[in-house]
C-alpha cells in the first residue's frame, strides 16, 4: 500500500503539471480537481500505512518514531513553500510538480 499509494502520488504530481497545455473552461477545472483528489487518496495511503509500518517495525519505540515522522513533515511544511517558489521562479508552473513527483517515484 505504501509503494503503490507513494507512485500514484508521484504520477498525480507530474500529471497536474501538465495542466498548464490543458484548455481554460469547465474540463480543465474538472480535471484539476480530479487529479488533485486522487493525488489526495494516494496520499492518505500513503500516511495511513506508513504508521503501520513504524508500529510494526519499531513496536518499543512508536511514539518516538511517529514524533520524527511529524518533526520531518513540519519542517517540509516550511521548506517546501520556499524551495518550490525558488523552482517555480526559474522553470514556471511545470518544474516544481516535476521534480517533486519524479522524486516521490
Amino acid at each position: 500500500m505504501f509503494i503503490s499509494g507513494a507512485s500514484c502520488s508521484g504520477f498525480a504530481a507530474i500529471t497536474f503539471g501538465f495542466m498548464v497545455y490543458s484548455q481554460p473552461g469547465t474540463t480543465f477545472i474538472v480535471l484539476c480537481l480530479a487529479i488533485r483528489a486522487f493525488q489526495g487518496a494516494c496520499s492518505s495511503a500513503t500516511n495511513t500505512s506508513l504508521f503501520a509500518i513504524t508500529a510494526k517495525e519499531f513496536p518499543d519505540r512508536v511514539s518516538s518514531m511517529v514524533g520524527i515522522y511529524e518533526s520531518t513533515a513540519g519542517l517540509s511544511f516550511i521548506v517546501g513553500p520556499v524551495l518550490g517558489g525558488a523552482i517555480y521562479q526559474f522553470g514556471g508552473f511545470s518544474l516544481p510538480l516535476h521534480i517533486v513527483g519524479s522524486s516521490i517515484l
